[in-house]
């Protein structure tokens, strides 16, 4: 779990930020494609971790059965997406922080 987990990782990492997604998308629906072939649990486990809303993922697979690869992908871009912007919104610059507050 720990490499694919990685490797999911280490794609989105790399290329979120970038404009164009054509290559990440078609990486990451391979590597989807792969585990729904080959370890469906393991699957299940890296969405978990990557905190994909198992509610919506299931309401999506429902509407389109033909594609669940390509659905789960664009799943995992979004939730990322989401923590990306998250991270931004709430960081704060060291400057920022008073002297007496800073750890």
């Amino acid at each position: 779990m720990i490499n694919e987990l990685n490797n999911i990782e280490k794609l989105l990492n790399e290329n979120v930020a970038t404009a164009d997604h054509s290559n990440l998308q078609i990486q990451l629906e391979y590597l989807v494609q792969q585990l729904i072939d080959r370890d469906f649990v393991l699957l299940l486990e890296c969405l978990y971790r990557i905190d994909v809303d198992e509610k919506k993922l299931k309401a999506a697979l429902q509407e389109n059965k033909d594609e669940p690869a390509k659905i789960i992908m664009e799943m995992i871009l979004e939730r990322w997406k989401q923590k990306a912007d998250s991270r931004a919104k709430f960081k704060q610059d060291d400057q920022e922080i008073p002297p007496a507050e800073k750890w």
